[in-house]
């Protein structure tokens, strides 16, 4: 073989495009799925904003229990009240509701993402970052700030199918397309709230000091005397906690 052929430019570029092909073929295919299905999804573009109203609405409110979990909702008079299997709904007379899931029936995504428990969980984590296989909280972190814009061509393969598994996953908790998304912390729970109260429905997702998650559902009905305030969510997420005694659980 002529070795000055070997070594024209041209034939050295075909070798490194080939061998590019061969290393990052199925990561670099999931990488362009990735960001073609940004294209039609601009919430993935969102990432958490700290709340910038904290503020608190302590008025004469009424104390719930479900499922281990215990808040205040800062109204008092209540229409309707079902506790089912895993999930708990209050209507109250204002139009406003809160609907509680129950956090022992919701799917654990980290040891799903991870293959807790299988051959394959020590594979699985080298792929996805430390921050990101540490707890709950620290998976959804890295889920909601990701963006398409994190999506690079020239990462390492790691990255991108990490970056690309995890932005495809996005659109299960950022749905933020009216009123935003938003970071938030108290003394006992952190999360994230989805939406803002002048849509008339926000979502919460929190997670408390042992990693569990805790959904709950704020909205107001189109018959609402007025729509909920953002003070009057931070009273139910603020005050938001697990029952110490299991017999006081779906008890008021």
């Amino acid at each position: 073989m002529n070795v000055r052929r070997i070594l024209k430019p041209s034939y050295i570029i075909s070798v490194v495009l080939v061998l590019f092909a061969w290393v990052y073929a199925r990561p670099l295919g999931l990488l362009l799925a990735a960001k073609q299905s940004a294209r039609s999804q601009p919430e993935l573009g969102i990432v958490p904003k700290p709340l910038t109203d904290v503020s608190i609405d302590w008025s004469e409110g009424r104390t719930f229990s479900f499922f281990g979990y215990q808040f205040e909702a800062p109204w008092t008079e209540v229409r309707q009240e079902k506790i089912l299997k895993s999930i708990a709904i209050v209507n109250f007379s204002n139009g406003a509701s809160v609907i509680f899931f129950d956090p022992a029936k919701g799917v654990d995504f980290l040891a799903t993402l991870t293959g807790k428990g299988t051959k394959n969980e020590a594979t699985l984590k080298k792929i996805f970052s430390d921050e990101a296989t540490r707890s709950n909280y620290g998976l959804r972190s890295a889920i909601l700030y990701l963006t398409p814009g994190d999506l690079r061509l020239f990462s390492s393969r790691q990255e991108m199918v990490a970056s690309s598994v995890l932005l495809m996953m996005k659109p299960t908790w950022a749905k933020g397309k009216k009123g935003g998304l938003y970071s938030f912390q108290t003394e006992r729970i952190r999360g994230f709230q989805d939406g803002d109260p002048a849509y008339k429905r926000v979502m919460i997702y929190a997670f408390d000091a042992q990693d569990h998650e805790i959904q709950l559902v704020i909205a107001s009905g189109q018959a609402a005397n007025q729509n909920f305030t953002q003070s009057e969510v931070n009273r139910i997420v603020h005050s938001l906690h697990a029952v110490p005694n299991p017999a006081q659980v779906n008890s008021r």
